[in-house]
């Protein structure tokens, strides 16, 4: 790709595992730095008897990944338009208003974002943005802590569908804020006994979902457990 000067490699993404994923892009740099860089000859030290260098724009905390190698040189680099990012176009596009960066964005993707605007999916996501917008200023920065219940009922599992955002429509298991005060343990309970009350509940076995759904299910105290 580009005369040779570029290769591009597939990462899988480790889900909560910074160290996993941090192990497999220096796997990859091991295997294609020594290979291409010397022409496919042999190499005596792999990466050593190169020079490898991350190329990055730190942006904000966000951007924390890029220190997590130490043995390669970091050379920062300014963004492209300044200061403006993905985060300062989606920022634009979720909004009432909406504003589409046509200045920046290619013709395909001003395109694709004219059209997925009309879609019920757009207007979740919009919902889901004003949700939480609102909620640092309804509720405090945080950490906040919540706690959440597993029933488990003849090899079943409870789960509950959300009702409003964030993740409206989507299953979850039944849960909630602790309370100032409260155990964690009381409050798992306690959520566990009121959610199904005001929202649809299902039990799931395995992978399979059951067949029959039913509205403020009978619990029952002996059920509630915690795992």
């Amino acid at each position: 790709m580009a005369e040779g000067r570029l290769i591009v490699a597939p990462l899988d993404d480790h889900l909560y595992s910074a160290t996993a994923w941090v192990a497999d892009v220096q796997r990859k740099m091991r295997a294609i730095v020594p290979d291409h860089g010397n022409h496919h000859g042999f190499q005596n030290r792999g990466t050593a008897d190169f020079r490898v260098a991350l190329t990055v724009y730190g942006k904000d905390s966000s951007s924390y990944y890029l220190k997590l190698f130490p043995e390669w040189e970091n050379i920062q680099i300014d963004s492209q338009y300044g200061t403006f990012s993905s985060t300062d176009v989606r920022r634009r596009y979720f909004q009432r208003i909406l504003e589409i960066a046509d200045t920046i964005l290619s013709l395909g993707v001003a395109d694709f974002l004219r059209s997925f605007v009309m879609s019920e999916i757009c207007r979740s996501l919009l919902e889901e943005a004003e949700y939480l917008d609102v909620y640092p200023k309804q509720w405090g920065v945080g950490p906040l802590t919540t706690a959440d219940a597993l029933v488990v009922q003849s090899g079943h599992i409870l789960l509950v569908e959300r009702g409003q955002a964030p993740g409206k429509g989507l299953l979850a298991l039944p849960g909630g804020f602790v309370n100032p005060a409260e155990r964690i343990r009381d409050a798992a309970f306690g959520n566990c006994a009121r959610k199904p009350q005001s929202a649809t509940a299902y039990a799931h076995r395995g992978s399979r979902e059951a067949s029959g759904r039913c509205r403020s299910p009978d619990i029952g105290r002996s059920n509630c457990a915690l795992r």
